[in-house]
């Protein structure tokens, strides 16, 4: 599957991630939010990592712009 994220998209879901994590490790989420928190990092992080999203692709969105060179 061709890479449909791009750089400005991958950046801020990785930091989203990030500060998801962070809620959970700071216990300021707790109990089923914190579960929900962690999936939702889990599926941010990697689709930033691969740099696509399967959701982008079923509804034919994208973007990452052509003169990206990654």
């Amino acid at each position: 599957m061709r890479q449909n994220i791009g750089k400005f998209d991958r950046y801020f879901r990785g930091l989203l991630s990030l500060v998801l994590f962070g809620l959970v490790l700071s216990k300021l989420v707790f109990g089923l939010m914190a579960y929900i928190s962690i999936f939702a990092a889990v599926i941010l992080m990697a689709t930033s990592c691969s740099g696509i999203c399967p959701l982008y692709g079923f509804l034919g969105f994208q973007t990452k712009l052509d003169s990206e060179n990654e």
